[in-house]
């Protein structure tokens, strides 16, 4: 009630003018429990941005499995890598947490997880 006495004193009537009139679409779903979610070609029309060859990639299937890439060697190479999070900060946390592990290579490990987790919650952040 607020907002419709600022916009009478300022000049507006109504909240109309205010809002962009967003065309409707007749949304048609296979699906009985998602009809009120678009489809995604309706979704894909609206961000009106062309897919990445990576992604055209991932939605045909064609993706290729990584060439010489073993977890073996992986997990053996984390052995050189210093992380960002200290192994004892790691050990601490993962003890507290009830796993007790003495292998700095399963810490690195997790220590490498927790830093590609928060890396991302604050790169989505920005």
């Amino acid at each position: 009630m607020a907002d419709d006495q600022y916009m009478a004193e300022n000049g507006a009537v109504n909240n109309a003018q205010y809002y962009q009139q967003v065309p409707q679409r007749n949304v048609v779903m296979n699906r009985p429990g998602l009809q009120n979610e678009p489809s995604v070609s309706i979704v894909r029309d609206d961000i009106q941005r062309p897919l990445s060859t990576l992604q055209q990639n991932l939605i045909q299937g064609n993706l290729q499995e990584p060439s010489n890439i073993n977890m073996r060697d992986f997990i053996n190479e984390l052995e050189d890598y210093v992380p960002t999070i200290p192994d004892a900060v790691t050990m601490h946390f993962m003890r507290s947490c009830g796993c007790d592990c003495s292998d700095p290579r399963i810490v690195r490990l997790v220590a490498l997880a927790t830093q590609k987790y928060v890396s991302d919650i604050i790169l989505d952040a920005m």
